[in-house]
């Protein structure tokens, strides 16, 4: 027993040793890691620089937020404002007469708005108007008004 008591001594010094080099090369890590950090920085200014950013971050969410209300108020007013707008032009007269005649749309986003239409003829100009809700109308259509609505899709 008194001969295998050097030999566990000599085992927990090798151990002892290797657990040591391990421990130093974690440092130098640890060690390497950290200057890089704060290499030419105080850790009180770093403490700065990561409540600025905090506080950029904060007013970049509040911008952003922003932005998505102003983005959403634009898309309301677009799907209100008369944004389509369809022209057709027609000679109701055959070979005869020129196109004077015209059908216009001014339709929203949901297809709401008005048809104008125009009848050229030796006593003058007569325009018509018809309301229009989502893309159809109480008085019935001419095809040129048809078509100037499905041009203002």
């Amino acid at each position: 027993m008194q001969a295998f008591i050097p030999y566990a001594g000599v085992v927990l010094l090798v151990l002892s040793l290797g657990l040591n080099l391990l421990a130093l090369i974690k440092i130098g890590k640890i060690r390497k890691a950290h200057d890089q950090l704060f290499s030419g920085k105080q850790v009180s200014s770093l403490e700065k620089i990561i409540l600025e950013l905090v506080k950029k971050s904060d007013k970049l969410d509040r911008d952003i937020e922003d932005l998505f209300n102003a983005s959403n108020q634009l898309n309301k007013l677009s799907s209100r404002g008369l944004t389509r707008i369809g022209v057709v032009r027609y000679n109701p007269y055959g070979e005869k007469g020129h196109k004077n005649c015209f059908a216009i749309a001014l339709v929203d986003g949901k297809r709401r708005g008005i048809v104008f239409s125009t009848l050229t003829t030796e006593q003058g100009i007569k325009i018509f108007a018809k309301q229009v809700n989502n893309g159809k109308s109480d008085i019935p259509l001419m095809k040129e008004e048809e078509r100037a609505l499905n041009t203002a899709k």
